[in-house]
């Protein structure tokens, strides 16, 4: 699964040749792999109808090559369809691998016209 990382991350221009931070973004998908199998023992989505499969990970991929928010975007994407207790396992599961152990919540306000129904933890912390 490491490699087939690696090709998305080429394909969607996260990885560059000339890159000088490739080392720590391979580190970086290396430890996102490895969150995707352990969240997915955790909660036990390998026997669930929506399990996690590689288009999380592509997901990942696709919004750090847009230069997103890391941390929001592994809450989003692997947070998202649990309940806060689940979120905060999900927390401390990040403080397992090397370039997720700092990532924190993004607390920027969101604009005044975004819709109220759309707001959760991962977009605000005031919710």
């Amino acid at each position: 699964m490491q490699e087939i990382a690696l090709g998305i991350a080429k394909n969607v221009e996260y990885l560059k040749s000339d890159d000088k931070d490739e080392k720590y973004k391979k580190q970086l998908l290396k430890d996102i792999v490895n969150l995707h199998f352990d969240w997915a023992k955790e909660t036990d989505s390998q026997a669930h109808i929506q399990c996690f499969t590689i288009r999380e990970i592509e997901s990942v991929i696709e919004c750090l090559s847009k230069n997103e928010d890391t941390y929001n975007v592994i809450m989003t994407i692997y947070g998202g369809r649990f309940r806060q207790n689940k979120k905060d396992k999900l927390k401390l599961n990040l403080k397992k691998y090397e370039t997720l152990l700092k990532l924190s919540e993004n607390n920027e306000p969101l604009p005044g016209n975004f819709p109220k129904c759309f707001i959760n933890n991962p977009f605000s912390s005031n919710c």
